[in-house]
C-alpha cells in the first residue's frame, strides 16, 4: 500500500480512556459492554423495566443511529407489556410493525385527539395544564394568559353537555377581542393568541387536533401506538408533542412511555437574553417530568444535541444513552450527566495515565454509546445490538393503510361533509351504528352491566370500543349509570334516558 495514500486517509485512534463497566441485572437487553477494564470478555447489558418510568434520553450520533437505538428500546420494552405512544415526523418508527404485530400506526390525519377533552381529569384540573402548554410554546404575556384562561372557562361552560373543540376556543377568543370594553393593547394581545390557534387550525395536519376525539387518550396506550405527522410544520408538531404530555398527565393510565423525537421542540433550553417570563414558563417542564414519574409514566426523548434540552430537565431523565458528540458544550453536558472524569489518574491500567472519559465521546463508532442507568453512579461504553428489521425499509403507506383497515378501522375525519340526518349520527359520526346497537340492547334489556353488554355484542364490536362508546353515550346523556346492590355486592348498570330513547327511534326510522 502506498504510504502517502494511507496517511492521506487518516487514522482515527480512540483516546486511552478508562471505564469501570459493572455487571448488572437487566430485563431489556441493549447490547454488550466494550473497553472494559475488569472483565476478560464483554458482558451483556441493558435496562430494568422499573427504569422506564424514570425517563430515557437518547442523544448524539446520526438520525439513523438514534432511530435504531430508540426502536431497540421500544421493542424490548414491548416484550414486558410496556407500551409506547409515539409521535413520528419521519415515518421511520412504523418499522416496529415488522417487529411487533400489535403495533398500531395512525398515518397523517387518520386520528383526532381533541386538545380540549379533559380525559380523566376535572375541567378545573385540566385548564391549568392547557394554559401551561400554550405558555411554554408561545411565551404568552400576563394579559394573554388571563384572556386564554377566561376563554377556556367560557367554552367549557357553554358546552356543558359536550366537549368543546379548538375551533370553539378560537371563536371564544374572537368574541373577547371584539368587545368594546377592551383597549387596543388588549385586543392586539388577544389577536396574537388567535393567530397562533388559527395557524394550528389551517395546518395541513389540523384534522389531527380539531374535532371530537376518535377515542379516549387512555386507549392509545393499550398497544404500541404511532401517530404520524409531517415534519414540515414545527408550529404544529411542537403543539402535538406537548399535547401528548398534558394528556398523559390528565389520564389515569400507567405503565407506558411517551416517545418524543426532536425533543428540543418542547424542552428547549434557555439562552442568555431570553425573556424572564419565558424562563418562568419553562419551569413548568420540570413539574411535568416529575409528575409523569410519580404516575409511573415514562418520558423517552431523543435529540441530536444534549445542549438543546432544558438544563433542569436533563438530570430528571435518569437513563442516558449518548452516541458520538463533537462540540465541547455537548460533551460537557453529557459528561456531567454520566459522571465522567477527564483528567483524573487512571485506576486499573498503567498504560492509561488519565481517564479521558469525556474525550472518548468524540471517538465513538456507529452503534457505540456511553450508557448510564438510574442505579449506577457513572456511565460506561456499550455496543448496541440492533435489530435486523431496523435496517430495512419501513412499510409503505399502502401496507399501513391496509393493515389499519383490517385491525383498527380508521376514523374518517372530514370537516366539510354534510351534517348527518339523525342526532345519533351527528354526535357519534362513524360510530353511530355501533352506538345504536348498544342503545337497542338497553331498550330491550334495561339495567345491563358493561360486562353483559360486552358479552352480548362482542361478536360485532370490539370490547374496547364498546367500553369507549358506553362512556361517550353517558357523556352525551343517551344513557345513565347507577349502582345496583345485588347479593351484598354493588355493580354499575346502564339504562336509556329519554333522550336515548328518542335518538334510537329517530335512527331506526331513518334506516327504514
Amino acid at each position: 500500500m502506498d504510504l502517502a495514500d494511507f496517511m492521506s486517509k487518516g487514522l482515527v485512534v480512540k483516546p486511552p480512556a478508562e471505564f469501570i463497566s459493572p455487571s448488572v441485572d437487566y430485563d431489556l437487553l441493549l447490547g454488550r459492554v466494550i473497553e472494559t477494564e475488569v472483565y476478560k470478555e464483554d458482558v451483556d447489558v441493558g435496562l430494568k423495566v422499573e427504569h422506564l418510568h424514570r425517563g430515557v434520553m437518547v442523544a448524539g450520533g446520526s438520525q439513523d443511529e438514534r432511530n435504531a437505538t430508540n426502536l431497540k428500546i421500544i421493542f424490548e420494552a414491548s416484550k414486558f407489556s410496556w407500551n409506547y405512544l409515539m409521535v413520528d415526523t419521519r415515518n421511520q418508527l412504523r418499522k416496529l410493525v415488522k417487529l411487533n404485530p400489535e403495533t398500531r400506526v395512525y398515518p397523517s390525519k387518520s386520528i383526532c385527539i381533541n386538545p380540549l377533552d379533559p380525559e380523566d381529569s376535572s375541567i378545573s384540573e385540566y385548564i391549568p395544564l392547557l394554559l401551561q402548554l400554550f405558555q411554554i410554546l408561545w411565551n404568552l404575556t400576563d394579559r394573554q394568559s388571563i384572556c386564554l384562561s377566561e376563554a377556556l372557562r367560557s367554552v367549557y361552560e357553554k358546552y356543558e353537555n359536550a366537549t368543546p373543540t379548538l375551533e370553539d376556543l378560537r371563536n371564544a377568543l374572537i368574541t373577547q377581542s371584539s368587545s368594546k370594553l377592551r383597549s387596543p393593547q388588549e385586543r392586539s394581545e388577544i389577536e396574537g393568541v388567535i393567530r397562533g390557534i388559527t395557524e394550528l387550525l389551517v395546518s395541513e395536519e389540523s384534522p389531527t387536533i380539531n374535532g371530537r376525539s376518535t377515542m379516549p387518550f387512555g386507549d392509545l396506550t393499550t398497544n404500541p401506538t404511532i401517530i404520524e405527522i409531517t415534519s414540515k410544520d414545527r408550529h404544529f408538531s411542537s403543539f402535538l408533542k406537548g399535547l401528548m404530555i398534558i394528556k398523559a398527565l390528565a389520564t389515569d393510565t400507567k405503565r407506558y412511555s411517551i416517545f418524543i423525537d426532536d425533543a428540543e421542540e418542547i424542552f428547549k433550553n434557555i439562552r442568555f437574553g431570553w425573556k424572564t417570563q419565558q424562563v418562568y414558563f419553562q419551569e413548568h417542564l420540570t413539574g411535568w417530568v416529575e409528575s409523569l414519574k410519580g404516575m409511573k409514566v415514562g418520558l423517552h426523548i431523543s435529540t441530536s444535541l444534549p445542549r438543546l434540552i432544558y438544563d433542569p430537565v436533563r438530570p430528571l431523565i435518569e437513563t442516558q444513552i449518548f452516541h458520538k458528540l463533537v462540540s465541547s458544550e455537548d460533551i460537557d453536558a453529557a459528561g456531567d450527566l454520566l459522571g465522567l472524569e477527564e483528567h483524573a489518574p487512571g485506576i486499573h491500567s498503567n498504560k492509561r495515565e488519565r481517564l479521558y472519559q469525556k474525550t472518548y465521546l468524540k471517538y465513538l463508532k456507529e452503534g457505540e454509546a456511553l450508557f448510564h442507568r438510574p442505579d449506577l453512579p457513572t456511565g460506561f461504553p456499550i455496543k448496541i445490538h440492533y435489530l435486523t428489521p431496523v435496517s430495512s425499509m419501513p412499510p409503505s403507506d399502502q401496507e399501513i393503510k391496509i393493515r389499519l383497515q383490517e385491525l383498527y378501522p380508521p376514523q374518517n375525519i372530514n370537516l366539510t361533509e354534510s351534517l348527518p340526518s339523525t342526532m345519533l349520527e351527528r354526535d357519534l359520526k362513524n360510530e353511530s351504528e355501533h352506538a345504536a346497537e348498544i342503545l337497542q340492547l338497553l331498550h330491550e334489556y334495561p339495567q345491563l352491566s358493561s360486562t353483559n353488554i360486552v358479552l352480548s355484542l362482542k361478536m360485532e364490536v370490539e370490547p374496547e370500543k364498546i367500553r369507549y362508546l358506553l362512556e361517550k353515550l353517558k357523556e352525551l346523556e343517551y344513557i345513565k349509570e347507577r349502582l345496583e346492590i345485588w347479593k351484598s355486592k354493588t355493580k354499575r348498570v346502564y339504562s336509556l334516558t329519554l333522550k336515548g330513547e328518542q335518538a334510537l327511534k329517530e335512527y331506526n326510522e331513518s334506516k327504514h
